[in-house]
């Protein structure tokens, strides 16, 4: 298992364990409280100990030894912190909270437990950087009112979602939607937050105003978290900036849909995530070779949409070998080749959208052998050809789009057994003097469009559309929440 991820001081992603036994830099244990108008400031421990000093050292722990050996308890002791990962509360006073070298010297107040502990998260450095947004959630945090009742739970909570707020609130008024949002409010209550059993399972940002890169911390909500929602914000992460989307182990949902999000090939984080049911980066800056190996383990993954992220080969056989896939957006993605290649090869698959790609030769006489299938769109490539009659043994198929390509020949008949057909989108082809065959007229469909203005006779009250563009309207509305299962 990997460990938790954190932020260097260059602002790069390290190990946690890459910082925590690095104390160089910094002399004494968090604390030496000093005043300071932005809150609480350190000071480091300036020369040597002085021998007087070691002398009342070693008297003070002869007497800690002979009191603990006569049964007795200090009143410090009394009042301990319970360890990291009991759930206990921060007192203002007692045990290890959790940070380097707790074991040996224990926090002297409430706000070095706390410290301490969020080390184990942040480098030291950031935390202490009072122009990092790290600083910011840190120095609100230790207002809380509550924070002395609050548990490990909770402290790590309320931190990580400080941190994305001043992480991504430009001028802290880019955000549309921040209410309860750092304040006192229990967490569960912030707008966009869902919660059971006190613990944070889902985070909606969408349309929210986000800009920035998104930060890291977000790991720090990794045990419980099942939806993670960023689309349509302006975020800015790159390459290893991405790396907290592969320490998200239990996601169910991961939307950066119409973001920033840049990376060369599909980021190979999100090939961990085997638990992923929803993955939707359509229209995010991911460009390159596409590796299908990434999907490799991503058995439980139902809906997965990648359009408008410009590949440079074609839909990898990995794809449609997903055993549970069910809905496929791949539209704009310079995808080439025939489809015949591929598309038998989908098992369970309901809706394919493969429209405003480059796939040339015929459209599949074998698309019959996909039951399954109610939505296809194949609109706007280089498909030529007849239609096949197969076609009309499709009898689930419920909208399909065949517009903007080089078909030719008859339109088939057969199209009127598709008893469940409610649209059909025939237009900007090469289909001449034909008649649209009063089986399909007859199904009475919602939407069918088809160039019956010069090349295909159709009559007005069998038609809806015979000019292009016509209206693309789809009826079909998969319930997404369905799938995760809270």
């Amino acid at each position: 298992m990997m460990n938790d991820l954190v932020l260097s001081e260059d602002g790069h992603a390290v190990q946690a364990d890459d910082y925590h036994d690095d104390e160089d830099w910094y002399q004494n244990r968090p604390g030496d409280e000093i005043s300071s108008p932005k809150g609480v400031g350190f000071r480091p421990r300036r020369g040597n100990t002085p021998k007087y000093l070691v002398i009342l050292g070693i008297i003070l722990i002869a007497g800690g030894f002979a009191i603990a050996m006569s049964g007795g308890k200090s009143e410090d002791a009394a009042g301990a912190v319970p360890a990291n990962g009991s759930g206990g509360s921060f007192a203002g006073s007692g045990s290890s909270a959790g940070g380097p070298n707790s074991a040996t010297t224990p926090p002297t107040s409430l706000e070095d437990g706390v410290f301490d502990y969020l080390t184990q998260f942040v480098d030291k450095k950031i935390l202490l950087d009072d122009k990092s947004y790290t600083f910011s959630a840190y120095n609100w945090l230790m207002k809380n009112s509550d924070i002395q009742i609050y548990g490990d739970s909770r402290i790590r909570q309320r931190f990580a979602l400080a941190s994305i707020y001043y992480a991504t609130n430009e001028g802290l008024n880019s955000w549309i939607r921040d209410d309860g949002w750092i304040s006192d409010q229990d967490e569960c209550s912030w707008t966009g937050i869902r919660c059971e059993n006190g613990n944070i399972v889902g985070l909606n940002l969408t349309s929210n105003g986000l800009k920035g890169v998104f930060p890291m911390e977000v790991t720090m909500l990794k045990k419980h978290l099942l939806a993670l929602e960023l689309d349509d914000n302006e975020l800015i992460n790159e390459d290893q900036e991405l790396r907290w989307m592969g320490q998200l182990s239990k996601l169910r949902l991961l939307d950066f849909e119409d973001t920033g999000f840049t990376a060369d090939g599909i980021p190979s984080y999100i090939g961990r995530l085997t638990d992923l049911r929803i993955l939707e980066m359509a229209n995010s800056n991911i460009w390159g070779e596409f590796d299908g190996s990434i999907f490799k383990n991503l058995n439980q993954l139902v809906y997965l949409d990648i359009g408008g992220i410009r590949f440079n080969n074609t839909l990898p056989d990995a794809i449609t070998e997903i055993p549970r896939l069910e809905a496929l957006y791949a539209y704009d993605c310079g995808f080439e080749g025939e489809l015949e290649s591929f598309m038998p090869s989908f098992k369970k698959i309901e809706e394919l959208w493969l429209d405003d790609n480059n796939f040339s030769g015929k459209v599949p006489k074998t698309l019959s052998s996909i039951p399954t299938l109610a939505s296809l769109s194949l609109s706007n490539n280089a498909l030529s050809g007849s239609l096949p009659t197969e076609l009309g043994l499709m009898t689930n198929m419920e909208q399909l789009w065949l517009f903007g390509n080089l078909l030719t020949g008859e339109i088939p008949s057969e199209i009127g057994s598709m008893s469940s057909l409610q649209i059909l989108g025939l237009e900007d082809n090469n289909i001449k003097d034909v008649a649209m065959p009063t089986e399909i007229c007859d199904l009475g469909l919602v939407a069918l469009s088809a160039d019956c203005t010069d090349a295909v006779t159709c009559s007005s009250d069998c038609c809806t559309c015979c000019t292009p563009p016509c209206p693309v309207a789809n009826l079909r509305t998969p319930n997404r929440r369905a799938l995760l299962g809270f």
